[in-house]
């Protein structure tokens, strides 16, 4: 899906649209780009994606809206990792979150903090934010 994703908005007339929305939206206006329709449009897929995210994890987690959230904070924490720059960056960013999560998972179990593991994200985003973050 990510690989998906990822060719629609690279190879696509919608992808450059979308791209000339979020770049410059008054000049993608002055060009024809109606900037509302490629809004709906992003929208519409990112709730597909969120419903298949929520359909997805249902077996395992349950549908509970805690643990959606938490599915949020997962996802947020790899974009900050990428600089918000793509998808391939992004996804990067996540695999390696994800075998950090892993190999905290082996050696957090008798270690000092037992649940260290679950809060590797929290932290990641936090430090992330901290470090990369505009002041306001």
């Amino acid at each position: 899906m990510a690989a998906l994703l990822w060719a629609l908005l690279r190879h696509t007339r919608f992808g450059t649209q979308t791209r000339a929305v979020v770049d410059n939206p008054d000049l993608s206006d002055m060009i024809g780009v109606h900037g509302d329709n490629v809004r709906r449009i992003a929208w519409i897929l990112s709730t597909v994606f969120a419903a298949l995210v929520g359909i997805l994890i249902s077996p395992s987690q349950g549908l509970d809206v805690n643990q959606l959230v938490l599915v949020v904070i997962y996802a947020f924490a790899p974009a900050v990792l990428a600089f918000f720059s793509g998808c391939p960056a992004a996804y990067l960013g996540g695999l390696g979150l994800g075998i950090a999560v892993s190999i905290m998972s082996k050696w957090s179990n008798s270690g000092p903090w037992p649940t260290s593991r679950a809060a590797l994200p929290y932290l990641a985003l936090f430090v992330l934010l901290v470090i990369f973050g505009n002041p306001i």
